[in-house]
């Protein structure tokens, strides 16, 4: 038995309502937001297109990033400042950058 699209797109839009923010973090995020990069401000996630087939895209979050910064994941947090999420994205930035993250959340038929 699979999901039908009109579920995975409702779980998908249940899960973008609750994502606001997305922060840096240069160790493990652990399941509370540690090791949070606080000299680098969150970006504030939009959804701007529902989702389709359970399949939903945020717009970019833009985050100025000094030289040197080690990225090991990047985490996800609520309207009211609650750790939600995180994943792994190890990077050192070589020179100072603008850095974009898009979020792409499926929700997949199982």
């Amino acid at each position: 038995m699979s999901r039908s699209d009109t579920m995975k797109d409702a779980l998908a839009q249940a899960y973008a309502d609750q994502v606001a923010e997305i922060s840096l973090h240069d160790g493990a995020a652990g399941t509370d937001g540690s090791n949070e990069i606080v000299t680098i401000t969150r970006a504030a996630v939009s959804w701007p297109d529902p989702p389709t087939a359970g399949v939903i895209v945020s717009a970019p979050g833009s985050f100025d990033v000094p030289d040197g910064t080690v990225l090991v994941e990047i985490g996800l947090w609520n309207g009211t400042g609650d750790f939600l999420d995180s994943f792994v994205n190890n990077i050192t930035f070589v020179g100072e950058t603008t850095y974009g993250v898009t979020l792409r959340y499926t929700q997949d038929g199982a």
